[in-house]
């Protein structure tokens, strides 16, 4: 009894379906072929002979994941032990529910039972109803079986209303088509998605990115089918590498242009930002604004204090240092920018974030973070009053997909809104320390600013250079670049 329960289990984790609607085929195909309420049913199962036996998976199949390596070994020792509890499940001449009790039948050198799926049955109702109740199935692996149905229902959806145009004009009015139960044929292409989604209980939204990623990089997701990768992994690799091929694009157009402008707008530097003023010498007392997200992991915040004298050097008396920070450094920070007489604390601003990641900085942290601190900092030395900052609570925008190249990257529509609340102003001089993969100089473009920066890896300022080219093209009309390189921005 413990054995066959063994293999009941093993064989339901197997991915080849409920052990009642498997059962409930094995008897109908063992009847011979009479009459089943009006229709024909299939043949008794047959035992095939394993040099005869040459069959594919069933396309259909292929929307689930293949048992792992592991769990075949012991289905193979159960069949040894007990032989095949479960027929073969054959559509169409393809194995459509049993890839791995076959394969560990082989391995096993076992001859399998094969059945054919009763021809009133529809296959993938059938895959799903057997599907529905597999715990084994992760979440991200549910995302992408949503996906394959979504595109098969969307397939079904397209010819059958081929053919009910056609009936329709051979008959002078609508056809009919008829359908299955389980999953409704004649679903509308905009609401695949949700009929999917729903069969799986997995979110919509998240069945037309994996759909989006099957089309944009099969291997991406056959890897998060089978379990090697997670499925926000994959979409961040895959979507960060298109957009980062459209940018190199719109660069490579816009170098062909006179960049002039572009020159005197936007100048980058591969060097530290503390030899910054030494390479610019007229950027003392004569920047605006300091935007910067500083790199503020514990290791690297004795920069701090040295980021307060270059500000109080290149700032203009009354000119601001805005920067970016996690909660857990906000001391050091602090402290540190304020050992600088010439600057003082002005005020601070919250970037409210979408489920922000749990900060474990020191590993004596355990906070879910749903913001990042603004702090905002003012030379002193001028009687002319600051500007008015709008609102010191503000949106941090979508996450963006340059994260798998920068894994600090914030959104651009992040920074527009921090330069908005502050009121930065068109032709303001805006430098960043820091400039990793240039999004404030994005923001600061979007807002008809001049831009400084510099980084010390050479890799982020070339990339920096090309994406700043490709936001520039896309705001200036005089600049010839195709439409579809402009969606680069």
């Amino acid at each position: 009894m413990k054995n066959e329960a063994t293999q009941l289990n093993a064989e339901t984790n197997n991915n080849q379906g409920d052990a009642a609607m498997e059962t409930k085929v094995a008897i109908e195909t063992a009847e011979t072929t009479t009459p089943h309420t009006g229709e024909e049913v299939a043949t008794e199962p047959t035992v095939v002979k394993m040099a005869e036996l040459m069959l594919k998976p069933h396309k259909l199949a292929q929307f689930f994941p293949p048992m792992p390596e592991k769990e075949i070994d012991n289905l193979v020792a159960d069949i040894l032990d007990h032989g095949l509890k479960y027929p073969i499940v054959t559509h169409d001449g393809c194995i459509l529910d049993g890839r791995a009790r076959l394969t560990a039948c082989k391995r096993a050198g076992v001859e399998p039972v094969l059945v054919k799926l009763p021809e009133n049955e529809d296959p993938l109702d059938y895959l799903v109803s057997v599907s529905l109740r597999r715990k084994h199935f992760s979440d991200d692996q549910r995302i992408m079986i949503s996906a394959g149905i979504s595109m098969e229902l969307a397939k079904r959806s397209k010819v059958l209303r081929a053919k009910t145009a056609s009936k329709a004009r051979h008959h002078g009015k609508k056809g009919d088509a008829s359908g299955t139960t389980a999953i409704p044929k004649k679903e509308p292409k905009s609401r695949a998605n949700e009929t999917a989604a729903k069969l799986f209980n997995v979110s919509p939204a998240k069945v037309k990115l994996a759909t989006r990623l099957i089309k944009e990089s099969p291997a991406a997701a056959l890897a998060v089918k089978n379990g090697t990768t997670s499925f926000k992994k994959a979409n961040r690799e895959v979507f960060a590498a298109a957009k980062v091929a459209k940018i190199e694009e719109a660069a490579a157009a816009f170098m062909a242009e006179n960049t002039g402008d572009f020159d005197k707008a936007c100048q980058l530097y591969h060097t530290d930002f503390r030899e910054l003023s030494v390479i610019r010498p007229d950027l003392r007392e004569n920047v605006d604004w300091i935007i910067t997200d500083i790199p503020y992991e514990f290791k690297d915040l004795h920069l701090v204090p040295e980021l307060g004298k270059v500000a109080a050097e290149i700032l203009k008396p009354g000119g601001h240092l805005v920067i970016m920070t996690g909660s857990a450094a906000l001391p050091t920070v602090i402290n540190g920018i304020l050992t600088t007489p010439e600057l003082g604390w002005r005020w601070m601003i919250a970037s409210v974030m979408k489920g922000g990641p749990v900060a474990t900085m020191r590993g004596i942290y355990n906070a879910n973070q749903s913001f990042k601190s603004i702090l905002v900092f003012r030379k002193i030395g001028s009687d002319v009053p600051p500007s008015i900052i709008k609102k010191d609570v503000i949106d941090a925008g979508e996450m963006t997909d340059l994260k798998e190249i920068h894994p600090h990257t914030q959104s651009i529509g992040n920074f527009v809104n921090i330069m908005d609340t502050l009121d930065v102003r068109p032709n303001s001089l805006v430098v960043d320390p820091f400039c990793g993969l240039g999004t404030t100089g994005a923001a600061s473009i979007l807002r008809n600013c001049k831009f400084v920066a510099c980084d010390i890896e050479k890799k982020y300022i070339e990339f920096s250079k090309k994406r700043l080219m490709a936001e520039w093209s896309a705001l200036h009309p005089s600049v010839v670049v195709a439409e579809a390189l402009k969606e680069a921005a």
